[in-house]
C-alpha cells in the first residue's frame, strides 16, 4: 500500500500544495530563489545533507519514505550533491501542447507586427484580475502583480524585451507549480490575462 500511496505524482502534488500553503510559492522562479540561498558551493549544487534544509525553506515536509522515492526520481544517492537544475526538475511536468498553443497565439496577437515586446508594454495590457493568483487562488491583485513582476524579471534577466520563448517560459513558470486540477482552467482563460 505504501508504494501505491507514495507515487512520485502524489509526492509532487503534496510538495506543490505545501509550498503554496506554507511559503506562498506560486512559481518555479521562487523555488530557485529559496534553494539558491542554501547552495553554499557557489556551483549551483545542494549537499545531500542539506536537502532537509532545502525542503524546509520551501515549506515542504516529507516522510523518509517519500524522500527516498523522490531521490530515486531525481536519480541521486545519499552523500551526493544535487544540482539546482536537477532539484527543480522535480516540478517540471510535461507542458500540455494546448498551453503552448494558447501562449503562442496570444503572443502573436499582442506583439502585432513586431518580433518582441517590452516588459512595459506587457504591463500596460495585462488584466491582473485574470491572473491565476487572483482568479484561482483568490489573492489580492497587488500580490499577483508582485509575483508576476518577479517571474518576468527571472525569465528575461537584463534583456529589454520579451520574445516568444520568454513569453512561453513566463507561463511555464506558473504552470509548473499549479495544482493539476487547475491546469485546464488556466489554459482556457489564459488569453483573457493579456
Amino acid at each position: 500500500i505504501m508504494d501505491v500511496v507514495n507515487t512520485i505524482e502524489n509526492i509532487k502534488a503534496k510538495m506543490k500544495m505545501q509550498m503554496r500553503a506554507h511559503k506562498g510559492i506560486y512559481g518555479l522562479n521562487e523555488v530557485f530563489f529559496y534553494i539558491a540561498t542554501i547552495d553554499g558551493t557557489g556551483e549551483g549544487k545542494i549537499q545531500w545533507i542539506k536537502l532537509d534544509e532545502a525542503f524546509g525553506k520551501l515549506g515542504i515536509f516529507l516522510t523518509s519514505q517519500e524522500q527516498s522515492q523522490l531521490c530515486k526520481f531525481i536519480g541521486t544517492n545519499p552523500g551526493e550533491q544535487v544540482s539546482l537544475e536537477r532539484f527543480t526538475n522535480i516540478f517540471r511536468d510535461e507542458v500540455p501542447l494546448k498551453l503552448i498553443e494558447n501562449v503562442t497565439d496570444t503572443f502573436e496577437v499582442i506583439k502585432g507586427e513586431n518580433e518582441t515586446i517590452t516588459p512595459e508594454y506587457l504591463w500596460s495590457i495585462i488584466d491582473i484580475k485574470k491572473h491565476p493568483l487572483v482568479k484561482i487562488f483568490h489573492k489580492k491583485e497587488e500580490y499577483a502583480q508582485r509575483k508576476l513582476d518577479l517571474a518576468i524579471k527571472f525569465v528575461i534577466m537584463d534583456k529589454p524585451f520579451i520574445d516568444l520563448s520568454d513569453f512561453i517560459e513566463i507561463h511555464k513558470n506558473m504552470f509548473y507549480t499549479m495544482p493539476k486540477e487547475n491546469v485546464n482552467y488556466f489554459i482556457k482563460y489564459l488569453p483573457e490575462l493579456w
